[in-house]
């Protein structure tokens, strides 16, 4: 079995193993009607009523520094030095590539607000946590 053609291998050789169905014979069906097998049950949470003002507040400050860091992520390799100057001072290492420099602010939002995110995710659970008798299960 070890110097036989890749043809006349037992797995190949079987009829219709790798026989795609005819589509003519498939029966389609309207994507409406097509119903996936998912092992788990779907479920969804909401507030009773309006959320309160201060899980919207930390949703807002999670998004805002979630799109900051993205956007320092693409930013920081394209437009920042490999060299230092007088105002890119503070280097930034990505894994893979040169370093690079930027101006301090930068560079300390970028590599503390990373941190700063889990935090503002972990206080924000915290929050539905506290909030949890507002909330209600859907099916």
């Amino acid at each position: 079995m070890r110097n036989q053609t890749p043809d006349k291998l037992p797995i190949i050789d079987r009829p219709g193993f790798l026989a795609l169905p005819d589509p003519a014979k498939v029966p389609w069906k309207p994507l409406s009607e097509i119903r996936l097998h998912v092992p788990f049950v779907s479920v969804r949470w909401q507030f009773k009523g309006k959320a309160p003002a201060s899980i919207k507040a930390v949703f807002a400050v999670v998004s805002i520094n979630f799109l900051g860091l993205a956007a320092t992520s693409y930013a920081i390799p394209r437009w920042s030095p490999i060299t230092s100057d007088a105002t890119h001072s503070y280097p930034v290492h990505f894994k893979g590539s040169a370093g690079y420099f930027v101006e301090p602010w930068l560079g300390r939002y970028f590599e503390y607000g990373f941190w700063a995110h889990f935090a503002l995710l972990a206080l924000f659970f915290l929050m539905l946590w506290f909030h949890r008798d507002k909330i209600e299960r859907i099916r």
